[in-house]
């Protein structure tokens, strides 16, 4: 199975899409403020277009699978669209940050978070 991302997709249709295929995973997006370059904020707004982040003259497009890791999709949001995509995983009742495993496949991680809620 794969999610394709592009321009047209807002925010939560991306989160509600990686949910359905990751069950046991979520993902926050967060933005830099103009202000400060290293005081990244997260993006509340659900409805917003994707698109209108884009730091690049040509179509943005990111296909996501199973195999793809945490640290690839973080580097294509930030690549494609200038923003930060935090994947969290299902630890009981809280979402712990991956940013420990971040080289860890999509699968995997969902795997885990799917091993701890059974646990």
């Amino acid at each position: 199975m794969k999610l394709v991302i592009d321009d047209n997709a807002t925010l939560g249709i991306i989160q509600d899409d990686f949910n359905r295929m990751f069950p046991f995973l979520k993902v926050e997006f967060y933005g830099l403020s103009r202000e400060n370059d290293h005081n990244p904020r997260m993006l509340k707004d659900k409805n917003r277009v994707i698109g209108q982040f884009r730091n690049k003259k040509q179509a943005g497009k990111i296909i996501i699978d199973e195999h793809t890791t945490v640290e690839d999709l973080d580097e294509h949001f930030n690549e494609i669209y200038g923003l930060q995509a935090l994947i969290y995983r299902k630890s009981g009742k809280a979402w712990l940050k991956t940013t420990l495993t971040e080289n860890w496949t999509l699968e995997e991680q969902n795997n885990q978070g799917k091993d701890l809620h059974r646990g």
